[in-house]
């Protein structure tokens, strides 16, 4: 039945739904409250004339009424366990508690466990006695015959007799020591009897296995062909002169034979990785030559079965045809890897005049500003002192040098050149460092004087200098990269060929800065012709409103941007309007606060 209609009515005071809440904003309220009112209404009674009167109810000792003769009580467990609450909207008490109690039991269990391993013990030593009594019983012995205090004291009185007899007697105690003696002598020869006795029938032993094995392995070498025995035998002498034992005993042979097999064994596997070593370098070879000259191999493949080819194939090359060719590779040499080298080094060059005709760029721009009163900044360029770069423009240097001979490329400068190829092949990481033109120099920025040219300073570093001298040449640097890194020349001249849109966004660049600093930002910015969109706070407008156009105004409320666009001379006339009214508003608070102005 649907329950969206459903109202549920107020239950009485003393009824058992009184005395349960249940959530309303569950979506189960209607369903869950409509079912405890239809099965559960009872009436709880605090006496039994209330128990009797009522059709449905339930009383404090448990006993439930539902209907007129209907009763129940379930006396199994108490009404106070609260290990049986089932209603509440949190179960966690009752988790704690049954948490509790699986921990009382398992000490219980734990102390019972320790019990019956005591008691199964004490059982065991009764068992013990008893069984030691039943065979006691089976002697049939007399009191006198287990009177063992009596013979006891006997047997002290003769010791005691035995004493005063040794210490009367010097011949006696004499003997007695020599047999003491001889006694222990018998025992150590016993004892060493026993040991040859055990040792010999150990050599024996070994002996029998010893002649067992020598016939085996007899057996063993008269199986062997002759031709076998021809082929391998001389190899196996060798081998063992190499790493066999200078004395070999019958007992050896098994470790001597797995010493020779791990050593035959290496010798095998190093062959084995030599003969696919030399495999793939001779397919290697096949289709490099393949790959150069493929009009002479149409008819072959790279395999093994097509070496007697090419090695007939290089026999006619050797017998016939190597004058020809021989002339045909030196006229390659001089002509093609020569003049490879050559416009890969005038590549490089070109890119290092390229990087100077930019730095000039930029310092004739930068001389344009003053940088303090009276001086200039430019950017030095020097040769990098690394090793790496030295070497392999002193490597490439010498691969297009010609020699002084009539061959244009000989075979010395085919080895130099093949050694710094493979090295640039092998070494990514080196070979990425030295062509990059850019870790060829290092740069610095020098102050000259304007009226002389000199120099003033020589900035490495901003190490030990003040905050607005760092800012000033963290600018100047700025302008440099941006001018350098996203091309914002048009040559290099620096001749601006048509006018350019280079635009920069600075983000609160100038928000911790002085206003010198902010002054020489912006000043430099200007000269270098770059376009600025400057996102700042309200600091420095004084600054700042000199080197714009338009003004952007963002502000948020309400969770809502506006944003208020004007020319900077709308911005001025706004500012000295507001200005106005702010002073307007301080006069007539000033007069409203003093009576005696009013007066006035």
């Amino acid at each position: 039945k649907s329950t969206e209609n459903y109202y549920p009515q107020s239950p009485q005071p003393d009824s058992l739904l009184a005395k349960i809440e249940i959530k309303r904003d569950s979506e189960h309220f209607q369903w869950l409250h409509r079912e405890l009112q239809q099965r559960f209404d009872y009436q709880c009674c605090e006496s039994m004339t209330d128990f009797r009167r009522s059709e449905k109810a339930i009383s404090l000792q448990g006993q439930v009424k539902s209907g007129r003769f209907r009763h129940e009580k379930d006396d199994r467990h108490s009404l106070h366990d609260k290990s049986r609450f089932v209603l509440g909207w949190s179960n966690q008490a009752k988790l704690d508690l049954l948490a509790a109690q699986i921990r009382a039991l398992q000490t219980d269990a734990a102390a019972m466990a320790t019990t019956l391993a005591q008691c199964a013990s004490q059982r065991r030593d009764i068992e013990e006695l008893r069984r030691q009594a039943k065979n006691l019983s089976d002697f049939n012995l007399t009191f006198e015959q287990i009177n063992w205090s009596q013979f006891a004291n006997q047997l002290e009185v003769a010791r005691q007799e035995i004493r005063v007899l040794e210490q009367s007697s010097d011949v006696l105690r004499e003997l007695q020591q020599q047999f003491q003696h001889a006694q222990t002598e018998l025992t150590q020869v016993e004892e060493a009897f026993r040991a040859h006795y055990q040792q010999l029938g150990k050599l024996e032993t070994k002996l029998e296995d010893d002649h067992k094995i020598l016939a085996e392995k007899t057996a063993e070498c008269n199986a062997v062909s002759e031709q076998v025995k021809q082929r391998c035998y001389p190899d196996l002498s060798a081998l063992y002169e190499k790493h066999g034992a200078a004395q070999i005993r019958i007992d050896m042979l098994a470790n001597q034979c797995s010493v020779l097999r791990t050593k035959l064994n290496e010798k095998i596997q190093h062959l084995e990785e030599k003969r696919s070593k030399r495999e793939k370098q001779m397919l290697t070879a096949m289709k490099d030559f393949a790959f150069r000259f493929p009009n002479d191999v149409t008819e072959l493949d790279v395999s093994e079965q097509s070496l007697s080819e090419y090695q007939q194939m290089l026999k006619t090359l050797q017998d016939e045809d190597l004058p020809r060719h021989e002339t045909r590779f030196k006229e390659m040499l001089n002509q093609d890897t020569i003049r490879s080298m050559a416009l890969f080094r005038s590549y490089l060059d070109k890119q290092e005049e390229q990087i100077d005709a930019r730095v000039s760029m930029i310092n004739r721009s930068l001389r344009e500003l003053d940088y303090q009163q009276g001086t200039y900044i430019e950017i030095d360029s020097i040769s990098s002192p690394d090793l790496d770069i030295r070497e392999f423009k002193q490597r490439l240097k010498s691969c297009v040098e010609f020699s002084t001979d009539d061959n244009l490329y000989s075979e010395h400068k085919f080895e130099q050149v093949k050694a710094l190829i493979e090295q640039m092949r092998n070494e990514p990481t080196w070979t990425q460092k030295v062509v990059d033109v850019r870790y060829w120099q290092l740069f610095n920025v020098v102050e000259r004087y304007r009226e002389d040219n000199s120099e003033k300073e020589c900035y490495s570093d901003s190490g030990g200098k003040s905050g607005g001298q760092k800012e000033k040449l963290a600018y100047s640097i700025l302008a440099a990269a941006i001018l350098l890194q996203y091309r914002l020349v048009d040559d290099e001249t620096g001749a601006k060929a048509k006018r350019r849109f280079n635009l920069v966004v600075i983000d609160e660049a100038f928000a911790r800065g002085s206003k010198d600093s902010t002054r020489f930002g912006l000043e430099l910015f200007k000269k270098l012709g770059l376009q600025l969109l400057l996102v700042t706070p309200l600091q420095k407008l004084d600054v700042i409103e000199h080197y714009v156009q338009q003004v952007h105004f963002v502000d948020q409320r309400s969770n809502r941007s506006m944003v208020l666009n004007m020319t900077i001379k709308e911005y001025r006339e706004r500012l000295a309007q507001h200005k106005s009214q702010q002073q307007y508003k301080a006069l007539v608070e000033e007069v409203e606060q003093n009576p005696a102005l009013k007066r006035e």
